[in-house]
């Protein structure tokens, strides 16, 4: 099972190098906002307020860079 995922805490992908790297690759503006890093809730629940920021798409690429890292 992959260590993050899009019901990880963003706070907690934003904590770990490795995770803010792929995020970083896949959404820059959002890797950039300094609000993520103390935001409780995951990307998939992120989506359910700010869709139109938040694609499908988006969070599909967003979950395959995730879940490679270790």
């Amino acid at each position: 099972m992959a260590k993050f995922n899009l019901e990880t805490p963003i706070k907690d992908i934003m904590a770990n190098p490795a995770a803010r790297e792929a995020l970083t690759k896949v959404a820059p503006k959002l890797a950039s906002n300094p609000m993520l890093t103390g935001m409780p809730m995951g990307l998939k629940q992120m989506a359910a307020f700010a869709g139109d920021k938040l694609p499908k798409d988006v969070l599909e690429k967003i979950e395959s860079a995730l879940s490679e890292v270790e």
